[in-house]
């Protein structure tokens, strides 16, 4: 497993702690029963004088977004390690080819020494993106558990059992165990109902980040590639240099492309957890996180293949207009010509992985994923 998930030693280590921090809330659940179902139903809601539609109470193992977190946490780790190490070998390997595509500004091949400064660079980027996806995941949480939190602190136990009706379930269980002779005041949760919660809520926090922590770097690794020649990566004046007689015919963007292509395979992994999240809820129409899962998952699909491909088309652009000052003859445009620019080619096989994850992202979402893979040309 180790082997799956990132190399960089503190992330690992974070990993393996919320691993371990996952299985204890297991546990706990198991240990204090909350995994079992409180007597009080539907019918109890009714006679409090509560009206409208009621879902079922779920108990712990009846929602699968919660009680499979380790197997998560494995997941996000895979995910984790596939949308940044095949970027940093890229990085390294684009400047060490017969004809690099990774060049110094002025066109001069670029030391290996200067590559490694960009790498450690894009890893200190990478250590501040943690840090910013702790902070949104904390109000992105904050907004998602309200109605949890309105459960613990409303007036009453009346506004209580309102609070949390379209949704009853574990983290509430306290309010279907025993009816107040007074509604009007509240209930409070007993200890062992509190401290869960909060396990409940630092679980979410850090799998959410961790989620944006994909996001964000997967971000940085395509917008500093295809934004180069106006970044200053590790003290290093560089860009891209496209090779318009490349042999594998992508312009010697195949370590780059190879990378985006698994990028999308394990995105399409973590996707199911998405589904997973999704499905376990009982209205889908109306729940907040689902709403700004589909904001988020849709710029973690979207933002590398549009930054790639505006990109690439700059460095097209250039290209051609290098030929055209070198005076290219026939043979050299017509090797320019064999070139494809990821992810155009349909008959490439690894576009599979980008088609897969927009079925995910498109089922997720609950949108019609045609045109999404035509624009692709799958």
């Amino acid at each position: 497993m180790v082997k799956l998930w990132p190399d960089n030693a503190k992330l690992k280590i974070i990993l393996w702690a919320f691993l371990c921090f996952t299985v204890v809330v297991l546990i706990y659940a198991i240990w204090f029963r909350f995994y079992e179902s409180p007597p009080l139903t539907e019918e109890y809601a009714k006679s409090v004088g509560l009206s409208g539609e009621f879902q079922p109470y779920r108990a712990y193992f009846d929602k699968e977004n919660w009680f499979l977190y380790p197997v998560f946490v494995v997941i996000i780790g895979i995910v984790m390690r596939f949308t940044w190490e095949p970027f940093q070998i890229a990085w390294r390997k684009s400047a060490s080819m017969n004809e690099p595509v990774l060049r110094q500004y002025s066109g001069e091949v670029i030391e290996q020494s200067n590559v490694r400064a960009i790498v450690r660079s894009l890893e200190k980027y990478r250590i501040i993106a943690l840090f910013l996806a702790l902070s949104v995941s904390a109000v992105w949480s904050a907004i998602d558990t309200s109605k949890t939190r309105e459960a613990f602190f409303a007036n009453s136990y009346l506004e209580q059992i309102s609070a949390i009706i379209e949704d009853p379930d574990f983290s509430v269980k306290w309010l279907f165990e025993r009816v107040p002779e007074n509604q009007n005041v509240q209930l409070p949760a007993p200890i062992s109902q509190s401290i869960f919660t909060i396990l409940l809520e630092i679980e979410q926090l850090f799998l959410i980040a961790l989620g944006f922590l994909v996001l964000f770097q997967i971000s940085i690794q395509t917008i500093s590639f295809a934004m180069l020649e106006y970044l200053n990566l590790g003290g290093i004046s560089s860009k891209v240099h496209l090779n318009s007689d490349s042999k594998s015919h992508d312009f010697g963007l195949g370590h780059w492309n190879r990378a985006l292509d698994l990028a999308y395979w394990v995105i399409s992994l973590g996707l199911c957890i998405a589904l997973v999240s999704r499905f376990s809820q009982p209205n889908l129409d109306k729940d907040i996180g689902i709403l700004m899962g589909g904001w988020a998952l849709g710029a973690l699909l979207f933002t590398p293949l549009i930054v790639t491909i505006l990109g690439r088309r700059r460095w097209l652009h250039e290209c051609t207009e290098r030929l055209d000052k070198a005076g290219a003859d026939d043979s050299e445009w017509g090797s320019f010509h064999k070139q494809k620019l990821w992810p155009m080619d349909p008959k490439r096989f690894d576009k599979v992985g980008i088609a897969i994850a927009v079925a995910l992202y498109s089922a997720f979402a609950g949108i019609e994923a045609a045109k999404y893979m035509k624009l692709l040309g799958v």
